[in-house]
């Protein structure tokens, strides 16, 4: 697993903004997954975060998943 507390840390609502999407939609990634694939995340006191790199692997495993089923 990749140590998140060394990457550039984000809010959920920073993440939506960077994908486009809702922090409830990261949240979702989070917690449910997509296609298998689900978003690292970490928690600091009562706040939940994800990193910039963190996102880039969601993505590229989702493409890759793509890919295949193409």
């Amino acid at each position: 697993m990749n140590d998140l507390s060394k990457e550039q840390k984000l809010t959920y609502t920073e993440a939506g903004e960077q994908c486009g999407v809702s922090n409830v939609s990261v949240a979702r990634w989070v917690r449910d997954g997509v296609q298998g694939v689900k978003l690292e995340h970490f928690r600091v006191g009562g706040f939940y975060f994800t990193t910039v790199e963190a996102v880039g692997r969601f993505n590229a495993a989702l493409e890759k998943k793509e890919a295949k089923n193409a």
